[in-house]
């Protein structure tokens, strides 16, 4: 019975990185099947990003100096005091204040966003770049980058149009941080009308699920609020496709199986025509079933109630207090 592996050898899977400061760290067991295209405007960044990629394990690895967008052309990039926070767009400190004035270490997430200075940057497009690298297939788009992530797909309505974008992680914004921003409600109109279907978003669980009111000595509170922005992740709907491309549904089963969304992935897989059986073994290739998972697990079954619930009080205020 074929693993992975065994089943991407002589493929190769497309991968766009767009905002790529830090690196590309999704789909680990997947990097020596992926050629990269990494995206990052800031200089600073680009240079450790040529660092990082010099020694790097991935099929191969194509870094660009400039920033996506729905335009070809230049552009004023806002340089953040925290570099994850800068954008093509101006940050909007009086509604970001209203909604974080009063959370822990609200003046250094205040400060964060703050720009500290501008400066101009060259503008591309998914669909430009594609063309000019010769690209037909983007097998996972990744985006990060503030606000902007609607506009860069827009950038690729060649693609989009023509099913050939599989699937989509991007991060998404619910309440305004910056001026002209993207809010996902519009992202998820956008992509469901062009054939997406919506999978999952991932928060920040530990810190959503804090207490929503206390107070420290005198002093008044409120939790963080992490549901304010996520990663939405999204995949081609390949039921509606007229003879989808085998290989395409393989990878994509395959992506979908290395995130962690098992049920998506085992209808695109026996879409592409695989058995239950191996389904099943081709999915525990991507659980976690160490021994040390394994005894946690068993732990969190018998351990009774009043001692998880003092043992998840005692992590709240761990959190708290280190966050």
């Amino acid at each position: 019975m074929k693993k992975h592996s065994e089943l991407l050898t002589n493929k190769t899977i497309t991968i766009f990185d767009v905002g790529a400061s830090g690196g590309f760290i999704d789909l680990p067991l997947l990097h020596k099947h992926i050629s990269i295209y990494a995206f990052e405007p800031q200089p600073e960044s680009y240079e450790l990003l040529e660092k990082k990629y010099s020694e790097n394990n991935f099929k191969s690895a194509t870094l660009f100096n400039i920033a996506l967008s729905n335009k070809i052309g230049t552009g004023i990039f806002y340089k953040a005091t925290h570099h994850s926070m800068s954008s093509l767009l101006q940050p909007d400190n009086e509604n970001f204040k209203t909604n974080f004035n009063r959370i822990t270490n609200s003046k250094t997430w205040i400060s964060n966003i703050d720009t500290k200075a501008t400066i101009t940057v060259d503008l591309s497009t998914i669909d430009s770049i594609a063309s000019q690298n010769k690209i037909e297939n983007i097998d996972f788009l990744k985006l990060d980058t503030q606000g902007t992530e609607l506009d860069i797909i827009k950038g690729a309505e060649e693609l989009i149009k023509n099913k050939k974008i599989s699937i989509i992680k991007s991060e998404v914004l619910f309440t305004p941080v910056y001026k002209n921003q993207n809010y996902f409600s519009e992202l998820d109109i956008y992509l469901r009308s062009n054939g997406y279907q919506f999978i999952d978003c991932h928060f920040y669980p530990e810190i959503a699920q804090r207490e929503n009111k206390f107070a420290i000595g005198n002093k008044v509170v409120e939790k963080p609020k992490m549901m304010q922005n996520g990663d939405a992740f999204y995949v081609l709907d390949f039921t509606k496709i007229r003879n989808p491309d085998k290989d395409k549904l393989l990878k994509s089963g395959i992506i979908l199986a290395s995130l962690g969304f098992y049920s998506n992935a085992t209808t695109l897989l026996e879409q592409y025509g695989m058995k239950k059986n191996e389904i099943k073994n081709l999915l525990l290739e991507f659980t976690d079933i160490s021994f040390k998972n394994t005894i946690k697990s068993a732990l969190k079954r018998i351990t009774p109630p009043i001692i998880a619930y003092w043992y998840s009080r005692i992590k709240f205020y761990k959190n708290l207090y280190s966050f």
